[in-house]
């Protein structure tokens, strides 16, 4: 589950102006640090696919935010549940499908990119433990 889909959908059940504007908050401080965050991972070394994933995710995540969720928080904040309700089942939620997709395809890349770089690992450690075998033994 998405952090700020929650946020949204507590504000929605629960209409209050000091929970919307507490909830609202929230969700862009979450929204802040998400980009912040992604910012630095974009800045490491990235593989070819991996790039072209993250690039993907940063694309839906943005619309995502842009499309989706600052709607509705704008419709929370002027008091319009009704209007928030409906921006969020028609624009936020569908929006969220390629980010949550694109998040599950980084994962999976990284387990298998680190997966096989266990395995080089493994095999280098076996090839130079056999070489100081046969050294020693010379």
């Amino acid at each position: 589950n998405n952090p700020d889909d929650i946020s949204v959908n507590r504000n929605i059940l629960n209409p209050s102006p000091s929970v919307i504007a507490k909830r609202a908050e929230m969700i862009t401080k979450n929204a802040d640090d998400i980009t912040k965050t992604w910012g630095a991972y974009m800045a490491t070394y990235l593989t070819p696919e991996e790039k072209n994933l993250a690039e993907k995710f940063a694309a839906d995540r943005s619309r995502f935010v842009e499309e989706g969720i600052k709607p509705v928080v704008a419709a929370l904040k002027a008091n319009k549940i009704a209007d928030a309700k409906e921006l969020y089942e028609r624009q936020a939620s569908p929006l969220f499908s390629p980010v949550h997709q694109g998040v599950d395809a980084l994962i999976t890349l990284q387990l298998n990119v680190a997966k096989q770089e266990y395995e080089n690992a493994t095999s280098r450690y076996g090839m130079v433990r056999n070489v100081a075998m046969v050294v020693i033994v010379l």
